[in-house]
């Protein structure tokens, strides 16, 4: 193959930290450590800043020619989009296999390709293939056939991330309304047309928490006018005062006629940080109100219909169990007692406490409700957040017992089989950020 020295060092490289994976593995298992992916990380990355002549000559580690097993490789090359070669091989194990490969493209002059990105797959006789793309001279792992796999989180990573989120927050804001849509079509490059509340409101506890972690001056001048917004979406007389309006059209300023306990629960908790952070006494009020609201939702045997619907002025209730807006709402009201000692939240809150805990021993610690599927995590989760909350307004050991009983039930769901990276660390009922991340 005709490269240069700068290219021969980055073919070198994505070929060697594609073995980091394959190699750091046993002959049964494939399983590698984080400790043995980042020394052999290293130990490629040295052998890459070696000079090579300019026909690609690589002497295989011998660890990698043990892996005696058929494989199969497909190397191919792009240049600002264009596949500029796509070549197969197989061998009788996978360092044959891989020169095979390179012995196929040997005849490409790629010289004047500076923006070149590799791309390989790599699968053996059992049925396991593996794929990696280039990227800044490394190559990163690819699952699931578009995402890339971390097989390592540190501090330094989850920072860059937040930061990133943030980033996207800021951006993806309404700027007319300082407020936040649900959905966002990424092919199409268009937001959803409705601005909802909760996402408004979950928005802004986020980047509060992210003005502690940077002290980003752009999110300090934000933070009024998204709190005026959720302040404006409150119904401020009437049979429905304290509820929030569940969204509004970005095009025509219409409120939405729909009231949502799980809006006002979680907008509650917004309202309650914008208290404690500026000592203005219009969030707490709102705050209360909205609590004065959702008690006004709970009946006698503790349950909470989930939202009011007005539509042609006729009003429906939502009839369905929620454990989810049941959570929210008592994490609410255990929170407005906490801010304001007034006993009629935690009186709410104890009815919820002793009902969710009821579900708990009926459900075997694993809760369920009429909107989701039964094994769904989000149910559990916010089972155990609630109660938190709960405790945390009137300590109980009989709580913390159904805390750390649906936790532990919680837990014994989760996927953690290794091989199965694109999915370690979900539950299996939910695929959605949200849902794992409750």
């Amino acid at each position: 193959m005709l490269l240069s020295k700068d290219r021969n060092r980055k073919y070198s490289s994505i070929i060697f930290s594609a073995f980091i994976f394959l190699t750091s593995c046993s002959q049964n298992s494939i399983q590698p450590s984080p400790e043995a992916i980042d020394k052999l990380n290293q130990e490629s990355y040295e052998f890459a800043k070696q000079d090579l002549n300019t026909n690609l000559n690589i002497a295989l580690p011998k660890k990698l020619q043990a892996l005696n097993k058929n494989w199969e490789v497909t190397l191919q090359a792009y240049s600002k989009g264009e596949m500029l070669f796509n070549v197969d091989a197989s061998g009788k194990n996978l360092a044959l296999a891989i020169q095979a490969a390179c012995d196929k493209v040997k005849n490409h002059d790629l010289k004047n390709n500076t923006d070149l990105r590799l791309w390989m797959s790599a699968s053996e006789q059992s049925g396991k293939s593996f794929k990696w793309v280039e990227y800044q001279e490394h190559a990163l792992e690819i699952v699931e056939n578009d995402l890339v796999a971390v097989r390592k989180l540190d501090k330094d990573l989850i920072h860059k991330k937040i930061l990133a989120s943030k980033d996207y927050l800021l951006r993806s804001m309404n700027h007319k309304y300082h407020a936040f849509y649900r959905l966002y079509k990424a092919k199409d490059d268009i937001p959803d047309a409705r601005l909802r509340t909760i996402y408004s409101a979950s928005s802004l506890w986020t980047l509060m928490k992210m003005y502690d972690l940077s002290n980003d001056q752009e999110i300090a001048r934000r933070i009024p006018y998204i709190a005026n917004f959720i302040l404006s979406m409150q119904v401020k007389s009437g049979p429905q005062k304290g509820a929030f309006h569940h969204s509004i059209s970005s095009r025509t300023g219409k409120k939405e006629d729909f009231y949502v306990v799980g809006t006002a629960s979680k907008t509650i908790f917004t309202l309650l940080e914008l208290s404690r952070r500026f000592e203005d006494k219009k969030y707490l009020d709102a705050a209360k109100n909205a609590g004065d609201w959702l008690l006004r939702k709970q009946r006698p045997d503790g349950t909470i219909s989930a939202y009011d619907l007005i539509k042609n002025h006729k009003l429906t209730k939502g009839s369905k169990y929620s454990t989810l807006y049941h959570g929210q709402v008592l994490s609410a009201l255990s929170r407005l007692y906490r801010a304001t000692n007034e006993t009629k939240y935690l009186e709410g809150a104890k009815k919820l406490a002793a009902l969710i805990q009821a579900h708990a021993l009926r459900d075997e610690y694993y809760l369920q409700d009429d909107y989701r599927q039964s094994d769904d995590p989000v149910p559990t989760a916010w089972g155990i957040m609630s109660l938190m909350d709960f405790h945390k307004a009137q300590a109980s050991e009989q709580v913390k017992d159904h805390i750390f009983k649906l936790f532990k039930e919680l837990v014994s769901h989760q996927l953690v089989n290794q091989e199965q990276i694109g999915n370690y660390g979900r539950y299996p009922g939910t695929f959605g950020t949200s849902g794992n991340g409750w």
